[in-house]
């Protein structure tokens, strides 16, 4: 994904702080004193925090020049940047050529119905070291007040399931082989 001119319309989010609002409910109780007064921070947003820190999938936002804005632990495991290294890189380095573009062109398509949305797409995300990674990615375009402001996406490896789906796949071929050379002992 990377952001670029687009219109907002259908189930797109239509603000970033909906996101924050869905947590709503965990406000502290009518004289319970909160426990973030100190650090200036809702409970709502430390929820996110912990909920995006938490994520065993990578999280990646981008703002609407295509630079990254979030990058959160698992994105530092699977990619190789540090938050650091990466906060305010190009997304575009986080994919092959052309692919991001072929995501955001694929969001915007009011012919898929679900325009501002990707869902479980299986693409390939590009490493620190140059290395491409089988990866399932849902994303969404950010809107605020009908204007797109950015993007996100969260990445599943996929590398562990294609590699016991390949074995599997092995393992069938195998006893499909033995079964055929039984076959053929017992037909002689």
């Amino acid at each position: 994904f990377v952001s670029g001119a687009g219109h907002a319309s259908g189930e797109a989010i239509e603000h970033a702080e909906d996101v924050i609002r869905c947590f709503e409910s965990n406000r502290p109780v009518a004289g319970e004193e909160p426990d973030h007064v100190a650090n200036g921070e809702d409970a709502s947003t430390r929820l996110l925090r912990s909920v995006i820190a938490s994520s065993p999938d990578a999280i990646v936002a981008a703002d609407r020049e295509g630079s990254i804005t979030l990058f959160n632990p698992a994105a530092e495991r699977m990619l190789g940047w540090t938050c650091s290294e990466a906060l305010g890189m190009s997304v575009r380095r986080l994919y092959p050529r052309g692919v991001a573009e072929g995501l955001m062109k694929r969001m915007r398509d009011d012919a898929r119905g679900d325009r501002g949305r990707l869902e479980a797409s299986r693409e390939e995300a590009v490493d620190a070291r140059g290395r491409r990674i089988p990866v399932d990615i849902s994303a969404a375009i950010i809107y605020e007040g009908g204007r797109e402001v950015g993007t996100v996406g969260i990445f599943t490896d996929v590398r562990a399931r294609l590699e016991m789906e390949q074995r599997l796949q092995r393992a069938t071929e195998d006893l499909e082989r033995s079964r055929d050379r039984s076959e053929e002992h017992t037909s002689e």
